[in-house]
């Protein structure tokens, strides 16, 4: 591997590294949001059998006095968390859409051809390269080829300056 295909592997792998961080945050914020559930009771968790019955045979249920005691985070710490959380997470998906789009220019203004057509379908919209023979109509062989020809082209273009 030559460094120019270094260099473009690098740059063209940042929006997937982006994608798994999503993954990661959506994952953190079901915890505090399981959390907030966990903290937050029912209205008919409190409810008691009176032990009567209303003229239609159903049991009556009435309040119950309940003394909760709040050990740890406080339901409104969790929601505070699950807020900052959520935020964080929305604007990871604007920033990782943003570098799609980014990177997604780049392709174009530095390779053309059968080979944007790849590295596009193979970094950004995460399809093999047995995939990507198949839609192009090119052997295996030849779409490996292809790529690492494009990947070469891709890094040369760059300037050694950029991430």
């Amino acid at each position: 591997m030559t460094d120019n295909q270094r260099i473009a592997i690098d740059r063209l792998t940042e929006y997937r590294d982006a994608k798994l961080k999503i993954r990661s945050t959506k994952q953190k914020v079901a915890v505090i949001e399981a959390k907030c559930n966990k903290v937050t009771r029912a209205p008919d968790s409190i409810m008691q059998d009176s032990g009567k019955r209303d003229d239609k045979g159903n049991k009556i249920y009435v309040p119950m006095v309940v003394q909760h005691q709040m050990v740890g985070n406080s339901r409104e710490g969790y929601l505070d968390q699950l807020m900052d959380m959520k935020s964080e997470y929305w604007q990871q998906c604007v920033d990782a859409e943003r570098l799609c789009m980014e990177i997604e220019r780049e392709i174009q203004q530095r390779c053309s051809g059968v080979h944007a057509v790849i590295l596009s379908m193979h970094y950004l919209y995460n399809q093999s390269l047995e995939r990507i023979s198949v839609s192009i109509n090119y052997c295996y062989a030849q779409t490996k080829r292809n790529k690492w020809a494009a990947l070469e082209e891709f890094g040369e273009k760059m300037s050694h300056n950029e991430p």
